[in-house]
């Protein structure tokens, strides 16, 4: 079960060569293992030679796959040479390629010479941004 709101937790944090946070653990106020509250407990990203993120997983206390925000355990994303990101392909409950809670197996996107998205679906997915060590869960 995931922490409550309010409850304080830390965020051990491993890095690869290049500096990225490669990997995540959420440990409650004792230093033991504990769900975020967007209901996971280690999240591993892998980066591109670019810095981007071109794979992230997540997992619950027990090591096997758990939906992030109840929506995908994974998800690899592909990129074109400025950048863009023109493929998205979502991981389910099992981490085999599956729908996230929005349906979407895969995106794919096309840009047009201004960096805009020429088809309908969303131009971005939510990426975790906040960094540090101790938290408290809202």
């Amino acid at each position: 079960q995931p922490m409550k709101p309010g409850s304080v937790y830390e965020l051990e944090q491993g890095y690869d060569e290049y500096g990225n946070v490669c990997l995540e653990i959420v440990k409650d106020g004792n230093g033991n293992r504990a769900l975020h509250p967007d209901n996971w407990c280690e999240h591993r990203t892998v980066y591109n030679e670019k810095k981007q993120k071109v794979s992230e997983r997540y997992t619950g206390m027990d090591g096997k796959p758990i939906l992030y925000k109840n929506s995908f355990s994974g998800i690899d994303r592909e990129f074109d040479e400025a950048g863009n990101v023109v493929k998205e392909t979502y991981y389910d409950a099992n981490g085999k390629v599956g729908a996230n809670a929005s349906g979407v197996v895969i995106i794919e996107r096309r840009y047009d010479e201004n960096k805009r998205t020429t088809c309908p679906w969303p131009s971005s997915p939510y990426t975790p941004s906040s960094r540090g060590t101790t938290r408290t869960a809202t």
